[in-house]
């Protein structure tokens, strides 16, 4: 049986600090390109949830207490509350729309004034989360 020299065997393959160097110009590339290509949604993704989460906390608390519940919406700046989101608007009921403030009222019955939600991000893309009247749940629209 033939064995291949040392100095072939040397050179087979590739070294841990080539592979090291490979990953981390990969990682860096995927870091620079994910933004420009609409990836960075996923901060986005967050502040929709934690809304959704928000949203149905309120409607479990009306149907809990036997009270109606009022969840309000700073329309003028989301950033506080919803880090990734630059824009936020909402749209349903005209009578809970005061100013920069939106009022979304939950019933003890579980129902809702019912909106439409939109979550504008920082970096581009938009969220829409659908209130339901009728039941109150909370519906995640893909945009």
């Amino acid at each position: 049986m033939n064995w291949p020299s040392d100095r072939y065997r040397r050179q087979a393959g590739f070294t841990l600090l080539e592979m090291l160097v490979v990953l981390l110009l990969l990682g860096l590339a995927t870091a620079l390109v994910a933004p420009r290509l609409g990836l960075g949604g996923a901060a986005l993704d967050a502040d929709a949830r934690a809304l959704s989460i928000a949203l149905s906390d309120a409607r479990e608390q009306a149907v809990r207490t036997g009270e109606p519940v009022i969840l309000t919406l700073d329309l003028a700046a989301p950033g506080g509350t919803l880090p990734a989101t630059a824009g936020l608007s909402v749209t349903g009921d005209a009578a809970l729309m005061q100013g920069n403030t939106a009022r979304l009222l939950f019933l003890p019955d579980g129902s809702s004034s019912g909106a439409e939600i939109r979550l504008r991000g920082k970096g581009g893309g938009e969220r829409v989360l659908q209130l339901d009247w009728l039941t109150g749940r909370v519906r995640h629209d893909a945009n």
